[in-house]
Protein backbone atom coordinates (compact mmCIF):
# COMPACT_ATOMS: atom_id res chain seq x y z
CA UNK A 1 0.00 0.00 0.00
CA UNK A 2 1.61 2.78 -1.23
CA UNK A 3 0.05 6.01 1.25
CA UNK A 4 -0.56 5.48 5.29
CA UNK A 5 -3.86 4.27 5.85
CA UNK A 6 -5.35 6.20 8.92
CA UNK A 7 -7.48 5.04 11.43
CA UNK A 8 -9.07 6.97 14.04
CA UNK A 9 -10.72 4.92 17.19
CA UNK A 10 -13.61 6.60 19.66
CA UNK A 11 -14.28 5.26 22.92
CA UNK A 12 -15.52 7.23 26.20
CA UNK A 13 -13.51 4.43 27.76
CA UNK A 14 -10.19 5.58 27.71
CA UNK A 15 -8.67 2.07 29.10
CA UNK A 16 -10.18 0.23 25.87
CA UNK A 17 -9.08 2.63 23.46
CA UNK A 18 -5.47 1.81 24.11
CA UNK A 19 -6.11 -1.74 24.24
CA UNK A 20 -8.08 -1.26 20.50
CA UNK A 21 -5.49 0.53 19.41
CA UNK A 22 -2.88 -1.67 19.90
CA UNK A 23 -4.98 -4.69 18.65
CA UNK A 24 -5.57 -2.51 15.17
CA UNK A 25 -1.37 -1.55 15.17
CA UNK A 26 -0.56 -5.00 15.44
CA UNK A 27 -3.18 -6.45 12.55
CA UNK A 28 -1.65 -3.66 10.29
CA UNK A 29 1.73 -4.92 10.98
CA UNK A 30 2.16 -4.85 7.23
CA UNK A 31 1.02 -1.78 6.64
CA UNK A 32 1.62 1.87 6.93
CA UNK A 33 -0.55 3.20 9.68
CA UNK A 34 -1.43 6.51 11.52
CA UNK A 35 -3.52 5.56 14.64
CA UNK A 36 -5.82 8.28 16.77
CA UNK A 37 -7.91 8.07 19.49
CA UNK A 38 -10.73 9.91 20.94
CA UNK A 39 -12.85 9.79 24.08
CA UNK A 40 -15.52 11.47 22.72
CA UNK A 41 -17.86 12.08 19.73
CA UNK A 42 -17.51 15.81 19.94
CA UNK A 43 -13.49 15.37 19.49
CA UNK A 44 -13.50 13.29 16.88
CA UNK A 45 -15.85 15.14 15.22
CA UNK A 46 -13.72 18.51 15.31
CA UNK A 47 -10.07 16.45 14.09
CA UNK A 48 -12.69 15.07 11.32
CA UNK A 49 -12.89 19.23 10.13
CA UNK A 50 -9.18 19.27 9.34
CA UNK A 51 -8.44 16.26 8.13
CA UNK A 52 -9.89 13.11 6.37
CA UNK A 53 -9.90 9.35 8.30
CA UNK A 54 -9.87 6.01 5.91
CA UNK A 55 -11.17 3.78 8.57
CA UNK A 56 -12.80 4.35 11.58
CA UNK A 57 -13.96 2.35 14.81
CA UNK A 58 -16.48 3.76 16.67
CA UNK A 59 -18.17 2.74 20.10
CA UNK A 60 -22.05 2.90 20.20
CA UNK A 61 -22.87 4.01 23.75
CA UNK A 62 -21.51 7.17 24.46
CA UNK A 63 -22.24 10.38 26.76
CA UNK A 64 -23.88 13.50 24.53
CA UNK A 65 -23.53 12.29 20.91
CA UNK A 66 -23.36 8.45 20.69
CA UNK A 67 -21.80 6.20 17.70
CA UNK A 68 -24.76 5.84 15.70
CA UNK A 69 -26.15 9.36 15.48
CA UNK A 70 -22.17 10.89 14.58
CA UNK A 71 -22.26 8.33 11.72
CA UNK A 72 -25.62 9.52 10.49
CA UNK A 73 -24.08 13.34 11.12
CA UNK A 74 -20.80 12.15 8.75
CA UNK A 75 -23.20 10.60 5.97
CA UNK A 76 -25.27 13.83 5.83
CA UNK A 77 -22.30 15.47 4.97
CA UNK A 78 -21.16 12.57 2.72
CA UNK A 79 -17.91 11.95 4.32
CA UNK A 80 -15.50 9.53 2.67
CA UNK A 81 -14.99 6.83 5.90
CA UNK A 82 -15.57 3.19 6.31
CA UNK A 83 -17.26 3.08 10.30
CA UNK A 84 -16.80 -0.23 12.36
CA UNK A 85 -18.98 -0.24 15.34
CA UNK A 86 -16.88 -1.83 18.28
CA UNK A 87 -19.65 -2.06 20.86
CA UNK A 88 -21.02 -4.53 23.48
CA UNK A 89 -24.91 -3.80 22.58
CA UNK A 90 -25.74 -6.36 19.83
CA UNK A 91 -29.27 -5.58 20.15
CA UNK A 92 -28.55 -2.18 18.23
CA UNK A 93 -26.36 -3.47 15.11
CA UNK A 94 -29.59 -3.42 13.21
CA UNK A 95 -30.27 0.39 14.30
CA UNK A 96 -26.79 0.39 13.18
CA UNK A 97 -27.32 -0.33 9.42
CA UNK A 98 -28.71 2.76 8.70
CA UNK A 99 -25.53 4.47 8.50
CA UNK A 100 -24.02 1.57 6.54
CA UNK A 101 -21.43 0.75 8.70
CA UNK A 102 -18.53 -1.64 6.97
CA UNK A 103 -18.34 -4.11 10.06
CA UNK A 104 -19.59 -4.82 13.70
CA UNK A 105 -17.12 -6.07 16.22
CA UNK A 106 -18.34 -7.77 19.59
CA UNK A 107 -16.36 -6.40 22.07
CA UNK A 108 -17.57 -9.75 23.72
CA UNK A 109 -15.56 -11.54 20.65
CA UNK A 110 -13.00 -8.41 20.59
CA UNK A 111 -9.90 -9.91 19.16
CA UNK A 112 -11.33 -12.29 16.57
CA UNK A 113 -13.86 -10.41 15.03
CA UNK A 114 -11.64 -7.02 14.81
CA UNK A 115 -9.20 -8.97 13.16
CA UNK A 116 -11.22 -10.36 10.72
CA UNK A 117 -13.07 -6.91 9.75
CA UNK A 118 -9.60 -5.26 8.75
CA UNK A 119 -8.93 -8.18 6.98
CA UNK A 120 -11.78 -7.89 4.69
CA UNK A 121 -11.03 -4.23 4.75
CA UNK A 122 -7.50 -4.20 3.28
CA UNK A 123 -8.46 -7.12 1.01
CA UNK A 124 -11.49 -4.63 -0.23
CA UNK A 125 -8.60 -1.77 -0.40
CA UNK A 126 -6.44 -3.13 -2.91
CA UNK A 127 -9.37 -4.54 -5.44
CA UNK A 128 -9.99 -2.51 -8.20
CA UNK A 129 -12.38 1.06 -6.90
CA UNK A 130 -16.20 0.83 -7.59
CA UNK A 131 -16.90 2.52 -10.95
CA UNK A 132 -18.31 6.21 -10.35
CA UNK A 133 -21.62 7.60 -12.07
CA UNK A 134 -21.52 10.85 -13.20
CA UNK A 135 -25.12 12.40 -12.29
CA UNK A 136 -26.07 15.51 -13.94
CA UNK A 137 -28.90 18.17 -12.78
CA UNK A 138 -30.11 21.39 -12.52
CA UNK A 139 -27.67 22.56 -10.15
CA UNK A 140 -24.82 20.71 -11.20
CA UNK A 141 -23.46 17.50 -11.29
CA UNK A 142 -21.97 14.49 -8.50
CA UNK A 143 -19.98 11.28 -9.00
CA UNK A 144 -21.39 8.45 -6.86
CA UNK A 145 -20.86 4.79 -6.25
CA UNK A 146 -23.64 2.37 -7.80
CA UNK A 147 -23.74 1.41 -3.98
CA UNK A 148 -24.77 4.59 -2.66
CA UNK A 149 -27.36 4.97 -4.67
CA UNK A 150 -30.88 3.74 -2.89
CA UNK A 151 -33.34 4.32 -5.29
CA UNK A 152 -34.16 6.62 -8.49
CA UNK A 153 -38.19 7.75 -8.86
CA UNK A 154 -39.38 9.25 -12.09
CA UNK A 155 -40.87 12.57 -11.56
CA UNK A 156 -41.62 12.76 -15.84
CA UNK A 157 -38.55 15.07 -16.65
CA UNK A 158 -36.88 14.95 -12.97
CA UNK A 159 -35.39 11.77 -12.11
CA UNK A 160 -35.17 12.16 -8.26
CA UNK A 161 -31.83 10.12 -7.10
CA UNK A 162 -32.09 9.20 -3.47
CA UNK A 163 -28.88 8.67 -1.84
CA UNK A 164 -27.57 7.26 1.40
CA UNK A 165 -26.66 9.42 4.02
CA UNK A 166 -28.89 12.17 2.78
CA UNK A 167 -32.71 13.20 3.14
CA UNK A 168 -32.51 15.54 -0.14
CA UNK A 169 -32.73 13.72 -3.57
CA UNK A 170 -30.93 14.90 -6.43
CA UNK A 171 -32.64 15.90 -8.90
CA UNK A 172 -31.29 14.52 -12.25
CA UNK A 173 -32.42 15.38 -15.49
CA UNK A 174 -31.11 11.96 -17.21
CA UNK A 175 -34.27 9.65 -17.99
CA UNK A 176 -34.85 7.12 -15.98
CA UNK A 177 -34.21 4.48 -18.87
CA UNK A 178 -31.30 5.83 -19.63
CA UNK A 179 -30.39 5.13 -15.61
CA UNK A 180 -31.61 1.86 -15.92
CA UNK A 181 -29.08 1.66 -18.71
CA UNK A 182 -26.00 2.62 -16.88
CA UNK A 183 -26.62 0.45 -13.64
CA UNK A 184 -27.52 -2.44 -15.95
CA UNK A 185 -25.64 -5.54 -14.19
CA UNK A 186 -25.30 -3.42 -10.60
CA UNK A 187 -28.37 -4.86 -8.81
CA UNK A 188 -31.29 -2.45 -9.63
CA UNK A 189 -34.60 -3.55 -9.94
CA UNK A 190 -37.60 -2.16 -11.80
CA UNK A 191 -40.60 -3.21 -9.59
CA UNK A 192 -42.61 -0.46 -11.12
CA UNK A 193 -42.37 1.77 -14.43
CA UNK A 194 -41.70 4.96 -12.26
CA UNK A 195 -38.41 3.24 -10.00
CA UNK A 196 -35.22 1.77 -9.85
CA UNK A 197 -34.38 0.52 -7.06
CA UNK A 198 -30.88 -1.27 -5.51
CA UNK A 199 -31.66 -4.60 -3.96
CA UNK A 200 -29.20 -4.06 -1.15
CA UNK A 201 -31.40 -1.81 0.51
CA UNK A 202 -34.47 -4.13 0.21
CA UNK A 203 -36.07 -4.98 3.40
CA UNK A 204 -39.21 -7.19 2.05
CA UNK A 205 -40.68 -7.70 -1.21
CA UNK A 206 -44.87 -7.96 -0.29
CA UNK A 207 -47.71 -8.60 -2.65
CA UNK A 208 -48.39 -4.62 -3.87
CA UNK A 209 -44.61 -2.75 -2.37
CA UNK A 210 -41.31 -2.97 -1.92
CA UNK A 211 -40.23 -1.97 1.88
CA UNK A 212 -36.51 -0.53 1.83
CA UNK A 213 -34.03 -0.59 5.00
CA UNK A 214 -34.53 3.51 5.15
CA UNK A 215 -38.26 2.47 5.91
CA UNK A 216 -39.56 4.02 2.74
CA UNK A 217 -42.29 1.78 0.53
CA UNK A 218 -41.98 1.26 -3.17
CA UNK A 219 -45.10 0.46 -4.90
CA UNK A 220 -44.74 -2.98 -7.33
CA UNK A 221 -46.80 -3.70 -10.80
CA UNK A 222 -48.58 -7.00 -10.00
CA UNK A 223 -47.15 -8.17 -13.57
CA UNK A 224 -43.81 -7.93 -12.93
CA UNK A 225 -43.97 -9.31 -8.92
CA UNK A 226 -42.98 -12.57 -9.79
CA UNK A 227 -39.78 -12.13 -12.07
CA UNK A 228 -39.09 -9.38 -9.48
CA UNK A 229 -38.90 -11.97 -6.57
CA UNK A 230 -36.65 -14.46 -8.83
CA UNK A 231 -34.11 -12.14 -9.43
CA UNK A 232 -33.99 -10.26 -6.54
CA UNK A 233 -33.40 -14.03 -4.93
CA UNK A 234 -30.48 -14.46 -7.80
CA UNK A 235 -28.95 -11.46 -6.39
CA UNK A 236 -28.58 -12.16 -2.26
CA UNK A 237 -27.30 -15.82 -3.73
CA UNK A 238 -24.60 -13.49 -5.23
CA UNK A 239 -23.86 -11.53 -2.56
CA UNK A 240 -20.89 -12.00 -0.31
CA UNK A 241 -21.85 -10.60 3.34
CA UNK A 242 -19.05 -8.37 4.73
CA UNK A 243 -18.21 -10.31 8.29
Amino acid sequence: MSRTVSVAICDDDETLLSIIAGVVQGTFAKEEVEIETFPSAKKLWRRMGEKGVDLLFLDIDMPEVDGIQLGMKLRSERRNVDIVYVSEREDRVFESFKVHPFGFVRKRNFLKDIRAVIKLWLDNRSAEPADKFVIEGSKGSIAVGADEIVYIESMKKIQLVHLTGTENAFEASSSLEKFAEELSGQGFLQPHKSFLVNYLFIRHIGDAAITLTTGEEIPVSRRRLTALREEYMRLMQRKTPLG
